[in-house]
């Protein structure tokens, strides 16, 4: 079995998978996160991107189901293990996301790993999560009911039980631990839209539990104090390298865009620092700096989506001071944050202008897209 197993991945190995980046984005004004971990239906065989396969198709679902949006992650190998994943999962900042989707089990099927030593390994891996994620972050296993199509032959009877006892492994051990769900997933795991689907509906009331148990501020491990989030972020920001650069084309032209695309008088890419908030890129009018607790951004940066503020003048919860917003003659303000590579949110997409806003009048979906522009020129290591 070992033989014919280690053939046949041989084989794979020339199989389509995606070679882009492992990130998918689905447009909405606030965004659930989700992470895919694991090999069988994650790694994406028959297709070459991840939008193809199942993040993308899982993305367009759950925002289908919630119109928020979605941003899914995946980290995926042909050959990865229960426990090899927990080796995985330790090197990633996993107070990130809203859920952590499990698709795995063909390796260990194909090893007939012990069914006590599977639940064993995924009680430690959920009680690591407790540790590192936030405390609203929910675990949910995929059951397959199959290896897969592209494992077919004369051993798949045999590793299809041993899927089968991992689900009853999963499924009773769900029952004490409230943050573990298992999906047991009917669909032929190349269909990725359809399995989609059922993932999507099995894991929507996890979505909306672990957004109703989380809150606004700057997301980090379950029993982080503020002091230490906000270290680690003012580290994040400190590791990009972006502070007191010169002016850059690549942000000036998304700047320049969201104030064009909506039509305000004003628009930035705020840093926020120590004590002060840096424009790194600016329409003109703005100072270069503003004191921290100033700025309407450094509130921005500390929630969850879109910061509108319809009237500055007329709302008495707006956070900042109103002479700074009598200086540039704004009334009207929408920020986004802008997370750094690793995740921390450093900075704020903002646009203002001279004349209130209905709230609902304003396109929060644009102005994600756009900051997600400023992310991705984040992840390029030159900055000039």
């Amino acid at each position: 079995m070992k033989k014919w197993v280690a053939t046949r991945r041989s084989e794979l190995r020339q199989a389509p998978r995606p070679s882009d980046a492992p990130r998918v984005h689905a447009p909405g004004p606030d965004v659930d996160r989700i992470l895919i971990v694991g090999d069988g239906p994650a790694v994406g065989w028959g297709t070459t991107s991840h939008s193809e396969a199942l993040p993308g198709a899982l993305a367009r679902s759950i925002t289908e189901l919630t119109t928020r949006g979605a941003d899914i992650d995946v980290i995926a190998e042909p050959e990865m293990t229960l426990a090899s994943a927990e080796s995985v999962l330790s090197g990633g900042k996993l107070w990130r996301y809203d859920v952590i989707v499990l698709t795995l089990g063909t390796t260990d099927a194909f090893d007939l790993y012990p069914v006590g030593d599977w639940r064993d390994r995924l009680e430690s891996l959920v009680e690591f999560v407790a540790i590192s994620a936030m405390p609203s972050t929910r675990v949910v296993v995929v059951a397959a009911e199959s290896v897969g199509a592209q494992f077919a032959g004369p051993f798949v009877e045999r590793a299809d039980r041993q899927l089968a006892q991992f689900a009853e492994a999963s499924a009773a051990l769900s029952v004490q631990l409230p943050r573990l769900t298992v999906v047991t997933l009917a669909a032929d795991s190349a269909d990725y839209e359809q399995a989609a689907i059922e993932i999507g509906d099995a894991i929507l009331d996890e979505l909306n539990a672990s957004r109703a148990e989380s809150n606004d501020t700057t997301r980090g491990p379950a029993g982080q104090g503020a002091a230490e989030r906000e270290q680690e972020r003012q580290a994040a920001l400190e590791e990009t390298g972006i502070l007191d650069t010169p002016a850059d084309d690549r942000f000036d032209r998304i700047v320049t865009m969201a104030r064009q695309l909506y039509g305000t008088s004003g628009a930035a890419f705020a840093v926020v620092d120590r004590d002060r908030v840096w424009h790194k890129s600016k329409s003109a009018g703005i100072p270069s700096e503003v004191p921290r607790d100033a700025s309407f951004c450094s509130t921005t940066v500390m929630q969850r989506g879109v910061h509108v503020v319809p009237d500055l003048a007329a709302d008495a919860n707006a956070i900042g001071d109103s002479s700074v917003a009598d200086d540039i003659g704004a009334r009207f303000y929408a920020g986004y944050p802008i997370e750094s590579p690793s995740g921390e949110q450093i900075g704020a997409l903002c646009v203002f202008d001279g004349t209130p806003r209905e709230a609902d009048s304003f396109d929060d979906t644009l102005l994600r897209q756009l900051a997600q522009l400023i992310e991705a020129e984040l992840r390029v290591k030159a900055i000039s």
